[in-house]
């Protein structure tokens, strides 16, 4: 009989088996997936150089086309399963634009199996043969024990995935069928408009329905859909509204129910619908069943995910209340309402199991590494299991619709004067928070795995030059003269105002409220605050740089706004729609022009307020001027690959002679999950 043999690798206190498909640590086996091991192996086999990032591709995914943030996406995977960090790297190290080198000192060996007598198996001098039959025989039924064992262990343990979707594009929702096998979702494959699709596990080739461009919410065990019609097809800043309607998954015509709605369920008696709703800018509802309303939030805050129970008899959601962060609550017939959870990790959406005594979600502290969690009635949390991807619906069996993707943040933009667009992004996290006035550099933040756990801090040139970086943290904006960025350190309460040449930083309190956008006066001197305070919604403040208390300047609920070049005025969007407010106090006046969901992002030198209406393709930019309110187009933006597309936000000089935006991309896949419980 030939002999087999092994190559294996030791890299302390590791040992790698490719033969095995095994990741040793002190002989015991560290899980990877099966294409993180394999990034793992190749970076292993080629560590005397720089794997480079489309050799990477090539080699993992021979026959799809996919991005890069799958790579990176697969490496974090290994230098968590190793210990390992970007930043100070023992194993893997990421080589800036170009890939991946594994570092570390590795003893690299072939092995073999014991070699069997040259007798040919026959028994060794001395032992008689049956000795040797009840030796083999035993070892048999102890191999058998260990398999029965391991194969109950691994069910338990160890969850068996079947993917059901192929194209590529991004899964919006999923329920199952009431037949408890097919899975009805909606997707937007390469960039198109979400659409229906009807999937069953026999087969790769999901069918589209009959039906127009929709949401899929929820499905009644009739078979009747709950739709969500005129959802934007990005993400936008108040969440998706559209219109519920209801239509047999047979087809037909749907019939539209209510506007405004965001989220969607049955009741078990097929009939009821438990909903969430904006009543005017003012509030959010949960109604259950349509005109009931079992929790309000005012002003409009998030709720979402509503999921009635088998019996019908009460409705959880995830209500986020800030600083508490989202909470896990129950509204029961007949009684108040309760908070079974509370955390400050993120909650995705809620599924019952069939008892009606669980709610399954997905939660975690990054989005990177997600686990499936459950919470009983009586508030009591446990981890089902860790898997890479966030829970859709849950079937009476156990069985688990999952979507796994991956993300990926670009910048793309065009200098003064260009008319050709320049792809900006530096590693796979790229997110552009302000530009030079000249329009020649862009600040941007470094997110997801190259920006590690604390985020990184670049300046880059609109004309695709090196970015250098500048910090750790989180940017906010460039001073008028571009000498300085206004930062967010790790492990500081203040900011940082930090040079982006020559030059000492120097750190800035600011007192009493909690910034999420930060921008510079033209005067320098001072900045204009988007904040909240505790307590109360966001609005604008003017903080002087020589510290102090922040001044308000605009009411609540009006936290996004653009200075005039002067920094005399700043116009805003309210929940009463388009103003403009002096910065030194007085009456506000409208902005005349602004139409509803339009966001400002720029008041130019022009007088116009330029104004953008999230969630279409293309991303329209109107210039309104901000005497007359005249309108006009400025630009639309249309990336040439929308795949995946999520949200687009641009940002422009006030010359408007240049521009950049930030592109977020998720592409998705759906997943039956089984073996959890």
């Amino acid at each position: 009989m030939a002999e087999q043999f092994q190559t294996v690798y030791e890299f302390a206190p590791f040992r790698l088996e490719p033969a095995r498909r095994r990741l040793l640590r002190d002989a015991e086996s560290i899980p990877l997936t099966p294409k993180a091991f394999d990034t793992l192996v190749l970076l292993v086999r080629h560590r005397d150089r720089v794997v480079e990032k489309d050799e990477a591709l090539k080699a993992l995914w021979p026959d799809a086309h996919v991005e890069e943030s799958s790579l990176a996406q697969n490496v974090f995977a290994v230098r968590k399963a190793l210990g390992d960090a970007p930043e100070g790297s023992q194993f893997v190290s990421t080589i800036p634009r170009r890939g991946y080198r594994f570092i570390a000192t590795v003893q690299e060996r072939v092995e073999g199996p014991a070699v069997m007598d040259p007798s040919e198996g026959r028994p060794a001098p001395g032992r008689p043969w049956w000795m040797l039959a009840l030796a083999v025989a035993a070892v048999a039924a102890l191999a058998v024990v260990a398999y029965l064992a391991g194969s109950r262990a691994a069910t338990r343990q160890e969850p068996s995935y079947q993917r059901l979707t192929f194209r590529r594009g991004m899964v919006r929702s999923a329920r199952f069928a009431p037949d408890g096998t097919s899975v009805v979702y909606s997707a937007s494959w390469e960039g198109a408009m979400p659409r229906v699709f009807l999937a069953r596990p026999e087969s790769p080739e999901s069918q589209s329905l009959d039906l127009p461009d929709a949401d899929v919410l929820s499905i009644s065990r009739r078979g009747e859909l709950a739709l969500l019609l005129g959802a934007p097809q990005l993400d936008v800043p108040l969440g998706k509204m559209g219109t519920l309607a209801r239509v047999p998954m047979t087809g037909g015509t749907p019939r539209p129910l209510l506007e405004q709605v965001q989220w969607a369920d049955w009741g078990p008696d097929g009939e009821s619908l438990a909903v969430v709703r904006n009543i005017g800018k003012t509030s959010r509802r949960l109604e259950y069943p349509i005109g009931t309303v079992l929790f309000e939030t005012v002003p409009a805050a998030c709720i979402s995910s509503p999921r009635v129970s088998p019996r019908g008899d009460s409705v959880a959601f995830v209500a986020c209340k800030e600083p508490d962060g989202p909470a896990i609550m129950l509204a029961e017939r007949g009684a108040p309402l309760r908070v079974l959870l509370r955390t400050r990790k993120w909650i995705g959406a809620l599924c019952w199991n069939a008892a009606g005594t669980e709610l399954w979600y997905t939660s975690g502290a990054t989005s990177l590494f997600p686990e499936l969690r459950a919470v009983s009635l009586n508030g009591k949390e446990r981890l089902v299991a860790r898997l890479p991807g966030t829970i859709e619906d849950l079937a009476p069996d156990g069985r688990v619709l999952l979507t796994r993707g991956t993300q990926f943040w670009g910048i793309r933009g065009a200098g003064p004067g260009e008319t050709e667009e320049h792809e900006l992004t530096w590693l796979e996290g790229s997110i552009a928070v302000d530009l030079s006035e000249d329009g020649r550099r862009v600040l941007f933040g470094e997110a997801l795995e190259g920006g590690g756990v604390n985020g990184r801090i670049y300046l880059r040139g609109t004309d695709g030059s090196p970015a250098v970086r500048l910090a750790e943290g989180f940017p906010g904006s460039l001073s008028p003269d571009g000498k300085w960025a206004i930062v967010r350190r790790p492990g500081l309460e203040s900011f940082t105002i930090l040079p982006t040449g020559p030059g000492e930083s120097r750190e800035l309190t600011i007192a009493g409220v909690t910034p999420y956008k930060v921008q510079w006066f033209p005067d320098g001197k001072r900045l204009l605050l988007s904040a909240d305070e505790a307590g109360r919604s966001g609005r604008l403040w003017v903080q002087d740089l020589q510290g102090g208390r922040p001044r308000p300047i605009t009411p609540e609920r009006t936290g996004v706004g653009v200075l005039s070049p002067d920094g005399r005025f700043v116009a805003t969007i309210g929940d009463d729609g388009h103003f403009v407010y002096p910065v030194d106090g007085g009456p506000r006046r409208a902005l005349a022009g602004a139409e509803a969901e339009e966001w400002p992002t720029q008041w130019g030198l022009d007088g116009g307020v330029y104004l953008v209406k999230e969630g279409s393709l293309p991303l329209r930019i109107v210039r309104v001027d901000a005497a007359t309110g005249a309108r006009r187009l400025w630009r639309e933006i249309l990336p040439s690959d929308r795949g995946g597309l999520v949200r687009i936000a641009p940002i422009l000089t006030r010359d408007s002679r240049a521009y950049v935006y930030t592109y977020q991309r998720y592409l998705s896949d759906l997943y039956l999950v089984g073996g959890l419980r």
